[in-house]
């Protein structure tokens, strides 16, 4: 099974408030962690957006990034919705395989039993080396 989730990779320029002073061009996105979210800028639309989801203006905040989704469509959508705020976003996605919790502990007993056999095997094979 694939889960999806998003991330935002970057924020807009103009939506960053930086610790120190960035060396270079703020655009180049190398600066790693030395800027937030500013907590006073909004981007373009986002009072026509608050006006027609929830019926009244809001200070903005940026869409959650911690839900998991069942399909890349869902996922998408949100990646969509943070970039019409002028972030960049990604999509992720990762392999999922469901096992009885019963399933997955015989399955470590037997994988740390296989690795406890082949290093007994190696000291016999030391020993036998030299003998």
């Amino acid at each position: 099974m694939k889960l999806y989730t998003v991330e935002i990779a970057s924020l807009p320029v103009e939506a960053r408030c930086y610790y120190v002073e960035p060396f270079g061009e703020p655009e180049d996105d190398v600066l790693g962690d030395i800027y937030e979210a500013s907590d006073t800028w909004e981007p373009e639309g986002w009072g026509a957006y608050c006006i027609g989801r929830w019926g009244e203006f809001r200070k903005f905040f940026w869409p959650s990034t911690r839900t998991i989704y069942r399909s890349r469509a869902a996922a998408q959508g949100r990646a969509d919705l943070i970039e019409s705020f002028g972030a960049r976003a990604r999509v992720l996605v990762t392999e999922t395989r469901w096992e009885s919790v019963d399933e997955r502990r015989d399955r470590i007993a037997a994988d740390k039993r296989e690795k406890r056999i082949a290093a007994l095997r190696a000291q016999i094979a030391a020993i036998e080396a030299t003998a």
